[in-house]
This record gives structure tokens, sequence and C-alpha cells, in this order.
């Protein structure tokens, strides 16, 4: 499973949990941001302890 496919099944990683996935994670985040919130609407949120993956509003 790639980083966008493991996030949409999870919609968060806890770093405490599983550190080798938020690593993998966060390094291919980028890859995946721009993407993500113009297509799809959503917003990656990478924090020291967590990523998370939501929704964003839309107009």
């Amino acid at each position: 499973m790639n980083a966008l496919e493991i996030l949409f099944s999870k919609r968060y990683i806890i770093k405490d949990r599983e550190k080798e996935l938020y690593y993998q994670i966060k390094d291919e985040a980028g890859k995946y941001k721009a993407f993500l919130s113009e297509k799809l609407g959503y917003h990656i949120i990478v924090t020291p302890y967590l990523i998370k993956l939501e929704k964003t509003m839309t107009k």
C-alpha cells in the first residue's frame, strides 16, 4: 500500500504506535499535498506526534 491509501484507510497515524509508518508517510506527504487539497479537498496535518488527513470545508 502506498502512503495515500494508508491515510485514507486510517485517517491518522500516531507516531508512538506506528513509528515506521509515521516516517514513511511524513517523507511522502509533500508529493500528495497539492493533489489532496486541490482535487479532493483534504489537508494533511503533520505534527511531531501524528499525521492526520482532514476534509476541508468548501464553499
